[in-house]
């Protein structure tokens, strides 16, 4: 089982507001996923404000290393992007909780088939 199905079955995934986990596509899934993973690695620290790419490959407190999440990959910059080559937009909504979005195919943040979670 992958983790989305995991996740799913534990009744753990986050909330998306208006999204529907059936549209939204599964390389988001698995960078919330691993976000997730990281939060949860770390209970010391409950807040995810300031998290890079360099601290989920092990650069933290930690040295914890997670990969980088199925269907993303890393640009020469170091940032996490989408299946497009477009980096993440990651959006802090509280404390405990980081909304992610991909800019999509067009490769443009705010349009129409951006996708969030």
């Amino acid at each position: 089982m992958d983790k989305f199905s995991d996740l799913l079955m534990a009744g753990q995934l986050p909330s998306t507001g208006t999204n529907d986990y059936s549209t939204t596509p599964r390389t988001i899934v698995n960078a919330k996923a691993v976000i997730t993973d990281y939060a949860q690695s770390l209970p010391y620290d409950k807040t995810v404000t300031g998290l890079t790419t360099a601290a989920l490959l092990g650069n933290n407190l930690k040295q914890i290393k997670l990969e980088v999440p199925a269907g993303s990959h890393l640009n020469g910059e170091g940032e996490m992007c989408d299946r497009w080559g477009t980096p993440y937009f990651f959006h802090q909504v509280s404390a405990t909780e980081m909304e992610i979005r991909s800019a999509g195919p067009d490769r443009k943040m705010w349009t129409g088939d951006d996708s969030q979670m």
